[in-house]
C-alpha cells in the first residue's frame, strides 16, 4: 500500500496532489474525531459491565448503517445557511468546507470503529486478562492486553472507514471539498470526462489502486479478527462508576446522534405565523407528526423506487456472496476470494463506479443493453450491488466462522460434501445472520448515491438522489420530514440487525 502510494505522489501532476492532499486531510481529520470516540465506546460496551450497553449497541448498528446524506442534511439544518443555531443569517454558515466535511464524516466513522473494535475486544483470550490482572489494575490490563490484542480489528476499522470516506461524494460534493471522487463526479456531471481523456485512465486508474490497497488491507485484517467461539468476556465492575461510563457514551451518543436528529426535528416543527405586521417562527410538535407522517405519501414515487433497487440489490448480494463467505470458512487462502471482492467493491469509487457502468451498458451499437441502460433499473441495481457486497460478505462470514468445527467434521461423516454443507448447517443454523446480512445489505444499497445518481435512467429518483438536489437549497421542513422518515426506517432495520445477531450468539 505504501509502494502504491508514493507512486502515485511522485507521477502525479500538480492537481492530482492537490486532491491526494485534500483526500489525506479529510481521512486524518475523521480518523481524529472517529478513533478515540470509537475505541471508548467499544471498550465500554465489551469490557465494562456498564448499564444500557445493548441498547446503545443497537444505536450504534443504526447510526453505523446511516446514510451519508442524511447526517450531512442533520447537520446543516442546525449549522447551515438556515441552522437552528445560527442566530444572525447573515453570516456564513457555521459547518462548512473542509472542516464541515471532516465533522460529518468523523461522527459517521465513529459507529464503524465502535463496531470494530468490540470484535477485537471479543476475541481477546480472557485467560490471559484474569492473568495479568494478579499483578495489574484493571485499566493496565485494559491497555497492555486488550487494546493491543484487538489492535487488528481496530486497524481494520480505520482502514475501512479511510475507504468509505474517500470514495463517497455525499458530505463533500455538499460541503464544496474536492477530493478524488468529487473530482471524478463533477468531470461525468459536466461532460468533461470523454473517452480518451488522459485523466480517466491514469489517475482513476492510481486511484483505485491505491484506495483498493488500503481496503484489501483492512478487510484482511478485520477477518483475522472474527471470533471463532463465544465466550463471555472479561468484564471491569465499575461500581458506582458504572453510572459515569454511561454519561461518558450518552455524551458520544449525543453529538453522532442525539444533536443532528434534534436539529431535523425542530426543522420539521418550525410554522411560521402572522401576529400584526411581523411574523413570527414557532415550534409546533403536531407540525412535525403531521409532517412526518406525510412523508411517504408526499414522495411516494421516490421511495417506491428506492424500495424496488435496494431490495433487488441485496437479493443479489446474498447469492453472491454466500458461497464467497462459506469458502472463507476454511481459512488459509480461501479467505481470499471474499476478502478480495469485498476490498474492491468498498474501495470502489462511486462516481467511477457510475462510469464503468456507463461505458459498458450505453452502447448504441447494442440495442437490447442501451435498452436495459434506458428503461429499467438494472444500472441503479448493479451499483447499488457493488455498494451492498461488502457488508453482506462481513456479516456472512461473522456468522459461518462461529460455527463449531465439531458440526462441520460431523456433517462430513455424513456425506455431505462443501456447498451440500452450506446448505444444510451454514444457512439452516445461521438463518438470522442471512436475514441480518440482507438487512445490512438493503440498508447500503437504499443510501447509496454516488454511483446511482449517475446512472439512473429517466424518470427514476430515489430518495438519496431527492435529497442530494434539496439539500444544495437548505434543509427546510419538507427536506426534515424526508429526513426523518429515513432515520426511522434505517433505525428499524438496523435494530433488527442487533437484535437477530444477539438472538442466534445466545442460542448457541
Amino acid at each position: 500500500m505504501g509502494l502504491v502510494a508514493i507512486v502515485f505522489w511522485f507521477s502525479a501532476d500538480a492537481r492530482t496532489q492537490f486532491l491526494l492532499k485534500n483526500s489525506a486531510r479529510l481521512v486524518a481529520g475523521m480518523w481524529a474525531i472517529a478513533l478515540p470516540a470509537g475505541v471508548s465506546l467499544a471498550v465500554l460496551l465489551v469490557k465494562t459491565d456498564m448499564p444500557c450497553r445493548r441498547l446503545i449497541l443497537a444505536i450504534l448498528v443504526a447510526l453505523a448503517f446511516m446514510p451519508l446524506a442524511i447526517q450531512a442534511g442533520a447537520w446543516q439544518a442546525g449549522l447551515g445557511v438556515e441552522g437552528v443555531w445560527r442566530s444572525d443569517r447573515s453570516l456564513a454558515p457555521q459547518i462548512a468546507g473542509l472542516w464541515g466535511a471532516i465533522w460529518v464524516h468523523g461522527l459517521a466513522a465513529a459507529p464503524w470503529i465502535a463496531l470494530f473494535a468490540s470484535l477485537g475486544l471479543l476475541r481477546v483470550e480472557r485467560e490471559l486478562e484474569e492473568a495479568m490482572l494478579l499483578d495489574a489494575p484493571p485499566w493496565i490490563v485494559l491497555v497492555q492486553v486488550s487494546l493491543r490484542r484487538a489492535g487488528p480489528a481496530i486497524l481494520a476499522g480505520a482502514l475501512w472507514t479511510a475507504a468509505q470516506a474517500s470514495a463517497d461524494i455525499s458530505v463533500t460534493d455538499l460541503f464544496q471539498v474536492r477530493t478524488f471522487a468529487e473530482e471524478i463526479y463533477t468531470g461525468i456531471a459536466v461532460g468533461d470526462w470523454t473517452d480518451g481523456q488522459p485523466l480517466e485512465a491514469t489517475t482513476s486508474g492510481a486511484l483505485f489502486a491505491l484506495f483498493a490497497a488500503v481496503a484489501i488491507l483492512g478487510v484482511w485484517q478485520l477477518t483475522m479478527t472474527f471470533p471463532t467461539r463465544y465466550q463471555s468476556p472479561w468484564r471491569w465492575r465499575l461500581g458506582a462508576g458504572r453510572w459515569l461510563a454511561l454519561g461518558f457514551a450518552v455524551v458520544i451518543l449525543l453529538f453522532t446522534a442525539g444533536l443532528p436528529l434534534g436539529h431535523l426535528i425542530h426543522k420539521a416543527g418550525i410554522q411560521v405565523e402572522q401576529a400584526g405586521t411581523q411574523r413570527e417562527r414557532t415550534w409546533s410538535a403536531r407540525q412535525c407528526v403531521v409532517l412526518v407522517a406525510s412523508g411517504y405519501e408526499d414522495h411516494r414515487t421516490e421511495y417506491d423506487w428506492s424500495l424496488q433497487i435496494a431490495a433487488t440489490a441485496a437479493t443479489a448480494a446474498v447469492f453472491l456472496a454466500l458461497p464467497l463467505a462459506w469458502l472463507a470458512r476454511e481459512g488459509s487462502w480461501k479467505v481470499v476470494p471474499a476478502t478480495v471482492v469485498a476490498a474492491l467493491t468498498l474501495a470502489m469509487p462511486g462516481p467511477l463506479l457510475g462510469l464503468a457502468l456507463i461505458e459498458w451498458m450505453n452502447r448504441p451499437d447494442l440495442p437490447w443493453l442501451a435498452t436495459l441502460y434506458d428503461r429499467t433499473i438494472l444500472a441503479p441495481a448493479l451499483a447499488q450491488l457493488f455498494k451492498a457486497l461488502p457488508p453482506v460478505i462481513l456479516v456472512l462470514m461473522f456468522g459461518f466462522a462461529s460455527i463449531p468445527q465439531a458440526v462441520l467434521e460431523t456433517a462430513r461423516l455424513d456425506g455431505l460434501g462443501r456447498w451440500r454443507a452450506c446448505w444444510h448447517v451454514g444457512i439452516a443454523s445461521r438463518r438470522a445472520n442471512l436475514v441480518a446480512a440482507w438487512i445490512a445489505g438493503f440498508v447500503v444499497a437504499w443510501g447509496e448515491l454516488s454511483a446511482t445518481i449517475l446512472v439512473a435512467p429517466p424518470g427514476v429518483s430515489t430518495v438519496p438522489i431527492r435529497l442530494f438536489g434539496l439539500l444544495h437549497y437548505g434543509v427546510q421542513d419538507q427536506v426534515a420530514g424526508i429526513c426523518l422518515v429515513t432515520i426511522l426506517g434505517v433505525v428499524i432495520l438496523g435494530a433488527t440487525v442487533a437484535w437477530m445477531t444477539h438472538v442466534r450468539e445466545s442460542s448457541d
